[in-house]
Parts: structure tokens; sequence; C-alpha cells
């Protein structure tokens, strides 16, 4: 993909509407990772949450893996604690975040919150990207 394409599929989807208010009173030596997005993992039920759910911890970073070739949606983003997969962002909102990590950039996940008892919002993250 070539950069104006890549600019151009992140704008038609508003992708970069927050990136202003984000940098807003930031200079470039405070910005160490920009929060690009927030909210649960979904088909915690299908993975390994139950597993694992004992073992995990506030700020545990998850790793997120590009499943381009998943039948249900091209844009798939896999969520995984160590070997343990928990599920996937939400596939109404992570045409963004594929198209960056298909770019080149490094997106970080942090676990912010979890319910251990409650399979729908078990595992709230934050996705950041970081500083190069």
């Amino acid at each position: 993909m070539k950069r104006v394409e890549f600019l151009g599929n992140i704008f038609k989807s508003g992708g970069l509407l927050f990136l202003p208010l984000a940098l807003k009173n930031k200079n470039k030596e405070e910005l160490k990772e920009l929060k690009i997005y927030h909210n649960f993992i979904r088909g915690l039920s299908y993975y390994d949450f139950q597993k694992v759910v004992n073992q995990l911890k506030e700020n545990d970073l998850l790793t997120l893996k590009r499943e381009p070739s998943n039948e249900f949606d091209k844009y798939a983003i896999e969520v995984y604690w160590g070997e343990s997969k928990m599920g996937y962002l939400p596939r109404a909102e992570n045409k963004v975040m594929a198209n960056l990590m298909d770019a080149g950039f490094p997106l970080s996940c942090t676990i912010k919150q979890i319910n251990k008892n409650d399979i729908l919002r078990g595992i709230f993250v934050h996705v950041g990207m970081r500083k190069i």
C-alpha cells in the first residue's frame, strides 16, 4: 500500500479526527505513547480467558497480531497474553489499527481493567502507538 492510499484509508474511516486533541499541550519529548483506542476484548468465552484469568494483572502487556486471512473480518486483530489467545479487538472498530499495523506502525496493548466474573467485559484494554 502506498503512503497516499494509507493516509486516505485513515482519513476515510475518521481515524485521525482525534489526533489533534490527543496531541494538544504535548511536546515531542513528553509524548512516549499515544493512546489511540480503548475497549473490551471480544470473544473471551471462545479462547483462553477462563484458563488464565487468575494470572492476569492490570498493566500487563498484551500482544496484537494481525489475522488478514480471517474469513469473517479482513481487518481482524488477535489479542494474546503470552501464548494464550484472549480474543479480538472489536470488528466494528479495528480498521484503522489494522491499517497502521499493516503499514509497520508498532502498536501496544495494555490491560486496564479485569472483570474476572464477566465473560463479555472481562478485559478492558488501551491500545497505543509507541514513539518511534
